[in-house]
């Protein structure tokens, strides 16, 4: 991610599972992920739903 990005959004659909996926740069870093929040919970990674499952992802870097 470019460092001059501070934020975006994408929603992306894997195997009918939805993901809502922000990426937090405020740091300014531009890489190294700090920390994945998925449903408001902290977690090492994004688990893999089943279809029909729906996920808000924020991923600090």
């Amino acid at each position: 991610m470019t460092k001059k990005w501070k934020k975006y959004h994408v929603q992306r659909t894997f195997r009918g599972a939805v993901y809502g996926i922000t990426v937090d740069n405020r740091s300014g870093d531009g890489s190294g992920v700090k920390k994945i929040m998925v449903n408001g919970v902290e977690m090492a990674k994004i688990p893999l739903g089943n279809a029909g499952d729906k996920f808000e992802v924020s991923v600090e870097i």
